[in-house]
């Protein structure tokens, strides 16, 4: 007699093979996911960034941000002043000077590109967007070098604002560079430079002005000095696809 159909073993045993296989690729197609979503969410922020800082330079009649009202807050590491300064030009759904008045909890905060928590975090003011992204300020000093020595090793700007990372989805995880914790340089002119670029590591005088495509590993993705802050550019120069 001819058999028709599957017996109750045979379809259990199938329906476990699918099981087994969906548990192993799920996790692998959900941070596929959330590796777009935070890419997006990316540069949806530079851009909304960007705006806002060339903004501050057109209404103030600025030519380099560090002589807008933020700029200087920035330099005497006011915190109240760069938010003060800030939110003329952007709703703030909160600030604060610490992790935890964000919503931040937990030990090692921020982890690098491996997992492992980042023990060199700090910053003078954090800005929470209506969007959920988190915007810190760290400062840094002004590492102005002359236009002529921009232009020479093609450089885009020739004075430094502040350190500036960005968390695309605030406290909510990982909190990772490179995953959803982005680094940059803020140029005089307004723009986010990321690190690992050639003007981020001109601007903050770095040796021989590491990038993440070369061989220095200051600025390597996965490893480096830095610990995968070189991973901002690399996402951003392969059009906001995390290929890493």
């Amino acid at each position: 007699m001819k058999k028709l159909g599957f017996t109750l073993a045979e379809v259990l045993i199938a329906l476990g093979i699918i099981g087994v296989i969906s548990a192993l690729s799920l996790p692998t197609f959900m941070s596929g996911v959330h590796n777009k979503t935070h890419a997006a969410k990316l540069a949806a922020a530079v851009s909304e960034y960007e705006n806002i800082f060339g903004m501050m330079l057109s209404r103030e009649n600025m030519v380099d941000l560090e002589d807008t009202e933020l700029g200087t807050a920035i330099s005497s590491s006011n915190a109240s002043g760069i938010n003060q300064a800030y939110a003329k030009y952007s709703k703030i759904s909160s600030n604060s000077t610490s992790f935890s008045g964000l919503g931040y909890t937990g030990k090692g905060v921020m982890k690098n590109i491996q997992g492992s928590a980042v023990t060199d975090f700090s910053f003078i003011s954090a800005i929470k967007s209506n969007s959920g992204a988190v915007i810190f300020f760290t400062g840094g000093a002004d590492n102005s070098q002359t236009e002529a020595q921009a232009v020479a090793v093609g450089a885009g700007a020739n004075t430094k604002t502040s350190g500036i990372y960005i968390d695309v989805n605030g406290a909510e995880s990982p909190n990772q560079y490179g995953r959803d914790v982005f680094a940059f340089v803020l140029g005089g002119n307004g723009v986010l430079y990321p690190y690992g670029s050639l003007t981020a590591s001109f601007l903050n005088k770095v040796s021989n002005n590491p990038v993440w495509t070369g061989t220095d590993s200051t600025y390597g993705c996965k490893s480096g000095t830095y610990n995968g802050l070189g991973c901002t550019s690399r996402l951003i120069e392969e059009n906001y696809v995390m290929k890493y």
